[in-house]
């Protein structure tokens, strides 16, 4: 019995130990925190140190101070509770938001200056997070490398750039590593890159990596470094410029859950290898150039459930894939697939997001994918889909968002689209849909009106009036009616309930808004478009309350009266502002944060507005305003970089002289200043402007010396320069037919141009693009005609008529293959008309009156088919005139080396003639005349070598037998 008791006494020993020991370091480190000895005075000093270093904008690291006993309890340190050791360092920026990364580049709150090498004096930190902070572009520290116990370590967007260090290859403890440069388009910090990423072998037990926006582009041992991370679990190299995956055929990282090479520039094949990836559950392709199929993983890749492959050139997917079960997600938009939508979608019981939009897709939409119960997100937009929408769309009994957008459905919205309780979001816009908005509007809002956010139906055939019902969608975010058939009277009813509206797009209807002068709307919105409403004669009082507008769009509303002051505070907070095409009245006030600015075709009169430097886009045209430029141009801020793309103040009363301030505005795409009064020369500083691809100074009454291009109608004068041949718009011929235009709001400006041809002047807009044209008719220019104009071979009008030209054309002119008007009349050119003129064959117009040409008009059906008033002033003759050539030896002077040429070439081609007539008589006449001859002609042909031909031929077949 002594035998057996020994076991149990032992163990209430180790137990009772036990609980002292546990007791007792508890108390041990109760008391280190009583006494306020927790934090080791070493590593306080040296946070004390590295916080010397930083910028600390909002004083986030208030409680980071020297009298501060425990630094374990600042903001941001977490120490080991047995050893006081700083453990974690999380210096993460959480005062930014989505929009400022990306948009603004303004990261509230961010940590600057540097990172201190006093970190090295924490020799227990796992954790290290500098995320979101902006270190000013500096390298990432090296010595981070010799923080050998880190796990954890985030560098996202903190605003480091330039080559990674290799010392991070010692960090064998190192878990978790995100590297991801600043992204954005306001980040002015270069990227981080890396030729090559070997050192990442020495990272032992790295199960999560994430590089992204790096450039990883000369690191082409990227996947055979990476290979040899037998831990990782999950990769993600987004946006590292890649395009190629080297070719190996085995990687050692078979537990890879999550693969991620989004946003790279990757072509050929998907690799083969992703089949022996077994674990592989989240796959994320998109955004690449992969073409061809998908390798067969049939049987490995069973745990699957996300799958993102947008933005490739696929193909083909095979059935396997689309008939796992296990998928829940699934990103198939923008790639090459044709033919009709398969249904072996309808296998993926589990699917909630599919989306095969900006496809080929060619057929109805199958009934089979109505079966897809569990579908959330259903995209199908920009397709070339047909049909009718099926009364199964009830099925989608967990549809959230549906977007149909962009093919060529027809027919009426189906009643059954009301019972889909959950959605939220309705996508219909660019279709062929018919029947009433009341009746739309009623199937959406049957089962739960309160929960529709977002309805888009631009661009269809919906007629009708707008029914008081659409009030009711009380949850209703964002509206697009825009381009439909609605007709009719809209009032306050129509808005009561709408409190949570941001966006409403309702232009190109004929819809009249009638409500009370002193209505204030129940929603405060964001985006108003209104265009081509009737709100007018007078100006809408109700926008007075809209006070965080950004996108006002009243162009063509019928207003005809003046602006009132409160509009102009109104409009300063936007950023698109169009009050074009109306009759509105007074005087504009200065532009201080609107990036484009519609006024055009108004009453606008007075001096023009100063602007900002953040306005991009600025249409005055057609209105009233007076006085001079000077005010608009060379009133800003000097060493401030203006935005300014497109001016155009053409229509206008402006006067005096072309201030010379264009040095400010080197962002400039176009100018347009027709129709005015301007006078003087043309600035010097307009020859700065790099970026100027348009420049309209018609019809006002400027001179002086052509710098880079000059317009008709003005009384410029000197040479023509020779830096012609620069402009590469008509050096090579155009290959589209697309609008030209320089605007970013939605393309509503498109580039035009007048051009002067056959005597008349012809506008140009839709196919400007297929339009070159040199005019610099009517001034003053002088000196010879350039030969760098004959390298123009994209040009199709040519006008130099009207100056003071002398010389002669330059044979070279037969290089200007595409010229169809050439007109250089009423100058003082002399010589002979060049012969190449007549190899240009698309030329159907040519003006060479009264000058002082010469001689004969070359010989071609091209001249020959001109007008003769096309050659009248000149001492020309030869059709098409009626003056004939003399042959004589004083009209056409001829050497004797010449007419001996003449006489050689006849008697040579005389001897051709009876030499051919000779032989062939030699031939044919004994052959008539002899009968002998003519049986022996035929016995040898029909006898002798018929049967020499077959012998050969069973000799050549018996030996290929044997």
């Amino acid at each position: 019995m002594a035998k057996y008791s020994v076991k149990p006494f032992s163990t209430l020993l180790f137990i009772l130990m036990t609980i002292f020991i546990v007791e007792a370091t508890t108390n041990v480190t109760s008391a280190k925190r009583n006494s306020g000895l927790l934090c080791i005075e070493s590593e306080k000093q040296a946070l004390l140190n590295f916080k010397q270093d930083l910028i600390d904008p909002l004083n986030r690291l208030s409680s980071w101070v020297v009298d501060g006993d425990d630094c374990c309890k600042w903001t941001g340190i977490v120490c080991d509770n047995i050893t006081g050791h700083v453990k974690q360092l999380r210096l993460d920026n959480t005062h930014v938001s989505f929009v400022d990364l990306v948009f603004t580049g303004n990261l509230n709150g961010a940590f600057r200056g540097k990172v201190n090498p006093s970190l090295l004096n924490l020799t227990k930190l796992s954790y290290l997070d500098l995320s979101y902070n902006d270190f000013g572009g500096t390298p990432i520290p090296s010595f981070i490398g010799c923080l050998l116990n880190l796990q954890y370590l985030n560098l996202t967007r903190a605003g480091f750039e330039g080559k990674i260090p290799h010392q991070l290859g010692n960090l064998s403890s190192l878990i978790h590593l995100i590297l991801e440069n600043n992204n954005g388009f306001y980040y002015s910090h270069g990227r981080l890159y890396a030729d090559n990423l070997f050192w990442l072998s020495g990272l032992s037990s790295l199960e999560y990596l994430k590089i992204s926006e790096t450039d990883l582009s000369e690191a082409s041992d990227w996947l055979l470094s990476i290979s040899k991370l037998p831990s990782l679990l999950k990769l993600q190299l987004f946006s590292c410029e890649l395009d190629h995956i080297p070719p190996i055929s085995y990687v050692n990282f078979t537990f890879l859950e999550s693969l991620s090479l989004s946003y790279n520039r990757i072509q050929f094949s998907v690799p083969n290898w992703i089949c022996n990836l077994s674990s592989l559950a989240v796959l994320n392709l998109a955004e690449n150039s992969f073409e061809g199929p998908f390798p067969n993983c049939s049987q490995s890749l069973s745990s699957l459930y996300y799958l993102d492959v947008s933005n490739n050139n696929l193909n083909s997917l095979p059935n396997w894939l689309l008939s796992l079960q296990s998928m829940t997600h699934l990103g198939l938009s923008g790639n090459d697939f044709d033919a009709s939508i398969t249904c072996h979608f309808h296998n993926m019981s589990f699917l909630k997001y599919l989306d095969v939009s900006e496809n080929h897709f060619n057929s109805t939409i199958p009934n089979c994918l109505y079966s897809l119960k569990s579908l959330e997100h259903l995209d199908l937009h920009s397709n070339n889909l047909h049909g009718v929408l099926s009364s199964a769309i009830t099925n989608f009994t967990s549809i959230v968002s549906l977007d149909f957008s962009n093919n060529s459905l027809e027919g009426n919205i189906p009643p059954s689209m009301g019972t889909l309780c959950n959605l939220e979001s309705i996508g219909l816009s660019g279709n062929k849909l018919k029947g009433g908005l009341s009746k739309v509007l009623q199937y959406l809002s049957g089962c739960n009106p309160n929960r529709v956010k977002y309805l888009s139906l631009r661009n269809n055939m919906l007629s009708g009036s707008l029914p008081e019902s659409f009030g009711c969608l009380s949850s209703l975010h964002v509206v697009d009616i825009t381009d439909n058939l609605l007709k009719g009277v809209v009032t306050e009813v129509h808005f009561s309930n709408l409190t949570n509206l941001w966006d409403i797009y309702a232009s190109g209807n004929s819809l009249t808004l009638k409500v009370s002068p002193d209505w204030i709307p129940p929603f405060n919105l964001t985006t108003l478009d209104f265009r081509s409403w009737g709100l007018g004669p007078m100006f809408p009082n109700w926008l007075k309350s809209q006070k965080q507008i950004k996108y006002l769009d009243l162009s063509q509303t019928g207003i005809s009266d003046v602006a009132p002051s409160w509009f102009w505070k109104l409009s300063a907070s936007a950023t698109i502002l169009n009050v074009s095409h109306n009759q509105i009245r007074g005087e504009v006030s200065d532009m201080s944060s609107v990036s484009i600015v519609y006024m055009s075709s108004n009453k606008f009169e007075g001096s023009l507005p100063r602007i900002s430097s953040s306005v991009q886009e600025l249409y005055l045209s057609n209105n009233s305003f007076s006085s001079g430029l000077s005010q608009l141009l060379c009133g800003q801020p000097v060493g401030v970089a203006n935005e300014l793309i497109i001016l155009h103040l053409g229509g206008n009363k402006l006067s005096g002289n072309i201030p010379d301030c264009w040095l400010y505005w080197s962002n400039l795409k176009v100018i347009n200043l027709d129709n005015n009064y301007l006078t003087g020369r043309i600035p010097s500083s307009m020859g700065s402007l790099q970026n100027l691809q348009s420049l309209h100074i018609r019809n006002n009454r400027l001179f002086g010396d052509i710098h880079i291009l000059d317009i008709a109608r003005n009384n410029l004068s000197g040479t023509i320069p020779s830096c012609f041949d620069k402009f590469q718009a008509m050096v090579t011929r155009p290959n589209s037919s697309r609008f030209i235009s320089y605007s970013s709001y939605l393309g509503s400006f498109s580039e035009y141009g007048f051009v002067v041809s056959k005597g008349r002047e012809n506008e140009f807009n839709s196919i400007l693009k297929l339009v070159t044209s040199l005019d610099l008719s009517d001034n003053k220019l002088s000196g010879k005609f350039p030969v760098q104009l004959t390298s123009l071979q994209g040009l199709y009008f040519l006008n130099l008529s009207r100056n003071f030209l002398v010389g002669s054309i330059p044979d070279e002119i037969k290089n200007m293959k595409m010229l169809e008007s050439f007109d250089v009349s009423l100058n003082q050119l002399s010589g002979n008309i060049p012969p190449g003129m007549s190899s240009l064959t698309f030329l159907n117009h040519l003006n060479l009156s009264y000058n002082n040409f010469s001689g004969e008009i070359p010989s071609s059906t091209q001249l020959q088919s001109m007008e003769a008033s096309s050659f009248f002033g000149n001492q020309l003759c030869g059709l098409p005139l009626p003056k004939k050539c003399k042959e004589d030896h004083e009209a056409t002077p001829r050497d004797a080396s010449t007419e001996d040429d003449e006489e050689e070439k006849y008697w040579f081609r005389l001897g051709i003639v009876v030499g051919f007539g000779v032989g062939f008589a030699g031939v044919i006449v004994p052959l008539l005349v002899c009968g002998i001859w003519r049986r022996a002609y035929f016995w040898f042909f029909n006898e002798y070598m018929w049967y020499k031909i077959m012998d050969c031929f069973i000799k050549v077949k018996y030996m290929l037998r044997n």
